[in-house]
């Protein structure tokens, strides 16, 4: 199986601060149904309304939770301490890497502040390794 393949169903969040948003999905959740990599064309269905086209960058993914934990771990006497738990309760549903687990982290991290998801996603791009490794923004 190949890459494009592994990412079918796939959940993703739309990144909240997207700049271009034709298909009006800023910071919705939805499951990846086919990939085009060479393209850099990923469809995206929603549980309401029909599906839409985005690139590799404009998504975001649950980043590694061992990351997750070094990362916060290390901030964490510079940030707030209701976000670090927060953070916590991230990595402990997707340590479980179950698909409704991972449903309730990314939702968590949709109704975070922005420093949260920081810490808890990447872009696709990155987590493809098509970009450097880093979450989408500091």
């Amino acid at each position: 199986m190949d890459k494009q393949d592994e990412l079918i169903g796939k959940l993703v969040l739309v990144h909240p601060e997207l700049p271009n948003d034709p298909e009006n999905r800023k910071n919705m959740i939805g499951t990846i149904v086919s990939a085009d990599l060479e393209r850099d064309d990923i469809m995206v269905s929603f549980e309401k309304g029909r599906p839409g086209l985005f690139s590799t960058d404009a998504l975001l993914v649950l980043r590694d939770p061992g990351e997750m934990q070094r990362d916060a771990d290390t901030d964490r006497d510079a940030m707030p301490w209701w976000e670090y738990k927060e953070i916590e309760e991230i990595i402990e549903l997707v340590v479980y890497q179950d698909i409704g687990m991972n449903e309730t982290a990314l939702r968590i991290a949709q109704e975070s502040s922005p420093d949260t998801l920081m810490y808890t996603l990447e872009s696709l791009r990155s987590a493809l390794g098509l970009a450097r490794k880093q979450a989408f923004s500091r």
